[in-house]
Parts: structure tokens; C-alpha cells; sequence
């Protein structure tokens, strides 16, 4: 059994397990989406749309189902099947208020808090863009940017860094550029800025606090949420050479070194370490791509 086969079953008894939330489960459905995108394996692709179809069925959708909205987004990007439109269209309905008042009452309140800020960014942005470009008319792209700028304002990791907040947030930055028409060029180049500005603080703190810390330190001094980090700005660094967000000849070393230092640790950490296994999973789809 290949190692595509090895992470397909992994991912599809993930899934399967009764004992894990619904978000859980939709984390591992994002990977089982990206996995086959890069491997294009039947068995991926029936599972993939095993899930979703079951979710057409739902009439109605929560706030914590996010994730899963990108991958039906890419099931209509394969088959324009109208129903996975319709599915889509219903998720935004519900969340749509959300995404456009909250996010401005939550950053001026008291109860804003630096990890919640990146976590809603990665949850809702991609899906938010997504559905801006395939069925809105792109209307609101001003609004996704703009919130973007004032959330990197409220971060300020330039002065107050921390490790997750910024892998969550460069994860955000990538994933809805993917889901951007590049035409809109204003609005991408805004969000490429971010980007590249974000990849560099990442990188210069890893090298100048964690002393190139997937080089030089035993991955048993490591704690699983930092490893997941890594996992997280190791796909990150492999899917921005992709898009060509930066340039490949001088990101795509560091990513891949980041992705096999990760893997090592992997090796040495239990199933069960979901968010570790998930982050790594989605960098070896992209390794896959490239």
C-alpha cells in the first residue's frame, strides 16, 4: 500500500469515528478534498463526494460548518452540478450576517482575542471569496480585503508575535487568494502584500527566536501545537510557491525542508493528534502539487 492509500484510509476511518465533533470531522473532510485535488484517487474522489452529497441534503447549516463549505465549492468548480450551487448558496444565507456585521463588533470588542481573530479569518474567509467569485459577482470583494487590513492592524504581529496567530493567519491570507480572481487586480495584490509580508515575519522569527527550530532542535522538545504550527506554515510556504505568491526558487527549499522535518516528528506522535495529523496532511497534498 502507497503512502496516498495509507493517508486516503487514515482519513476515511478519521471521519467515520463517532467519538469526534462535527468541526473535527470537517477538518479531515477539507484534507480528504485536497488529497484527491492533488492525487486525483478514485477512492478519494467517491469519498469526497460521498460527503457532500449527504450534506446537499441538510436544509440548513451552522456557523462551526465552515470548512466544509470549500469543499463543496470545489465539488461545483468539477462538475457545475447546480445542487452543490444551491448547497453553497444556503450556507452563505446562514452565515452571510455573520460575515458582514460581526466581524466589525468583534473587533472593537472587549472579547476579541488574537487567536479567535485568525481561527474566524481561516473558517470563514476562503468560503466567503469563493462565493464572492463563482456566484456574486466579486461585489464584495472590497469588504473581504478590508477586513483582512483591519484585522493584520489588530494582530500587529510585527510587535506582538506569536507563532499560531500567525501560521493561522498566513493560512487564512493563502487559502482565500486561492479561491480570488486574479483579474480583480487591486483586491489580490492587497492580499498578496499581506501575504508575503506575513511569510517573512514567520520565517524571520523561526530563525531568529526558535533558532531555525526545524534544523537544530529534537523534535521531543517540541509540543504537538507547535509542531502543527510548522505543519501549517510548511503548507503554506509549499502552496504560496505554487500560486507563485512568492517566488519558488527562494521559498520552496525552506518549505520542503519545514514539510520533511515535520513528517520525522510525525512518525513519532500517536493517530490521535488530530490537528498535527491534519496540518501535515494538507502540506503533502500541496508537496503533491507542485
Amino acid at each position: 500500500m502507497d503512502i496516498n492509500d495509507c493517508i486516503t484510509d487514515y482519513l476515511i476511518s478519521v471521519i467515520g469515528n463517532d467519538m469526534l465533533g462535527k468541526e473535527q470531522k470537517n477538518k479531515f473532510a477539507v484534507c480528504l478534498d485536497h488529497l484527491y485535488k492533488a492525487s486525483k484517487d478514485d477512492q478519494c474522489k467517491s469519498e469526497v463526494y460521498k460527503i457532500v452529497n449527504e450534506e446537499c441534503s441538510r436544509t440548513t447549516f451552522g456557523y462551526s460548518d465552515l470548512d466544509l463549505g470549500t469543499v463543496l465549492y470545489d465539488c461545483y468548480l468539477e462538475t457545475k452540478d447546480k445542487k452543490y450551487q444551491k448547497a453553497i448558496e444556503l450556507f452563505m444565507s446562514e452565515v452571510n450576517s455573520k460575515l458582514q456585521s460581526e466581524w466589525k463588533d468583534f473587533l472593537k470588542s472587549e472579547d476579541c482575542k488574537a487567536e479567535i481573530c485568525a481561527d474566524r479569518l481561516q473558517k470563514a474567509m476562503p468560503l466567503y471569496m469563493a462565493y464572492e467569485t463563482a456566484f456574486h459577482n466579486k461585489e464584495n470583494y472590497n469588504d473581504i480585503v478590508n477586513t483582512f487590513m483591519n484585522a493584520n492592524s489588530y494582530l500587529d504581529l510585527q510587535n506582538k508575535f506569536s507563532l499560531h496567530v500567525a501560521s493561522v493567519y498566513a493560512m487564512a491570507l493563502i487559502d482565500t487568494m486561492d479561491m480570488m480572481s486574479k483579474e480583480i487586480f487591486e483586491h489580490y495584490k492587497a492580499l498578496e502584500i499581506l501575504c508575503k509580508t506575513s511569510i517573512k515575519q514567520i520565517l524571520e522569527h523561526i530563525k531568529n527566536e526558535n533558532k531555525l527550530i526545524y534544523q537544530e532542535i529534537d523534535k521531543s522538545e517540541i509540543d504537538d501545537r507547535t509542531l502543527s504550527d510548522l505543519a501549517r506554515i510548511a503548507y503554506v510556504l509549499l502552496k504560496a510557491c505554487r500560486m507563485r505568491v512568492v517566488l519558488p526558487e527562494k521559498y520552496q527549499t525552506t518549505g520542503m525542508d519545514l514539510y520533511d522535518y515535520i513528517c520525522s516528528g510525525v512518525d513519532n506522535k500517536k493517530e490521535q493528534e488530530y490537528e498535527l495529523m491534519a496540518m501535515s496532511i494538507l502540506a503533502y497534498a500541496e508537496k503533491l502539487m507542485l
